[in-house]
């Protein structure tokens, strides 16, 4: 059985209701200081993939380049969905 755990505007998020639920709640702000209001999910071009950094400064293009963070090979905004996907539920999601 899935329970509306949060909503912002007009995106929820559900989760499986199970004696192993996590506080979903305290995992957003989390979520929400690791990764603050106004940064970039990419990297300098000379770093490596760093899927829990950001940057000040967004990146040139809208397609794929160096400056792109991976994680579970995707980059983007599918990659950083899914990064958020993990690290609140601890799984790898799937799309």
């Amino acid at each position: 059985m899935f329970q509306k755990v949060k909503c912002i505007n007009y995106f929820c998020i559900y989760a499986y209701n199970t004696a192993n639920t996590v506080d979903i709640p305290a995992r957003l702000n989390m979520l929400r200081k690791k990764f603050p209001d106004g940064k970039y999910w990419n990297r300098e071009k000379a770093s490596i993939n760093n899927p829990d950094g950001y940057t000040d400064n967004p990146c040139k293009s809208k397609h794929t380049d160096k400056r792109d963070n991976y994680f579970d090979g995707s980059c983007q905004c599918h990659g950083f969905a899914m990064k958020l996907g993990y690290d609140l539920f601890g799984i790898h999601v799937g799309y």
